[in-house]
């Protein structure tokens, strides 16, 4: 058994940031993956949607998972694909949770839209998992996970990116007048770049 814990570990050393480096920290699990991932010695945190999500509600679960990557909290945020065309894949996935209606086997399409995402939390060892029912919000998903998002702190530094600690340091010990002279020179180059 260490050995088989051993692969699945170096299974997901190796696809993990390749995933998270194409979807925002987010990891893709099918019906393969799941379970190995899912109710191992990690926290998941899941959404369920349609293969290629878009709005506010998946803009929002790219956040989630930004954010916690960057928090150092050991949770794997994941995304199940289902789909309702074709070989529709993942619908087991969606029976085995209960997100099929009652006396249908498989969901349509304009199920999907009305109802999806849904977004599930399994502690680390639970394979059962629990629905999340509240706002389907950045700040909302947060809360429920206990992350705090860390900002940068413009006057100590801290929590800042290289970028910002950049920006930082270009503004440092300009005066008032020098600061309002630039901001100008910023708004009359974005009017007229922007037009």
């Amino acid at each position: 058994c260490p050995l088989t814990m051993l692969r699945l570990l170096q299974w997901v050393a190796w696809c993990v940031p390749l995933a998270a480096a194409a979807d925002y920290n987010i990891v893709n699990l099918d019906n393969a993956s799941f379970s190995l991932l899912v109710g191992r010695s990690l926290p998941v945190f899941v959404r369920f949607d349609k293969e290629y999500p878009y709005g506010e509600k998946a803009d929002a679960f790219k956040a989630v998972a930004a954010v916690t990557a960057r928090s150092g909290k050991k949770m794997l945020v994941a995304s199940v694909g289902i789909s309702t065309y074709g070989d529709k894949h993942n619908m087991d996935m969606a029976r085995k949770f209960g997100f099929v209606p009652k006396g249908k086997e498989e969901i349509d399409s304009t199920e999907m839209d009305k109802s999806f995402p849904k977004l599930m939390y399994f502690k680390a060892g639970d394979v059962e998992g629990s629905h999340y029912s509240g706002a389907v919000t950045k700040n909302a998903m947060l809360k429920f996970l206990g992350i705090e998002e860390k900002t940068c702190d413009m006057l100590t530094g801290e929590f800042c990116t290289a970028s910002e600690r950049e920006h930082i340091e270009h503004y440092a010990g300009k005066s008032a007048a020098e600061l309002q002279a630039e901001l100008k020179a910023l708004e009359k180059k974005s009017g007229t770049t922007l037009k």
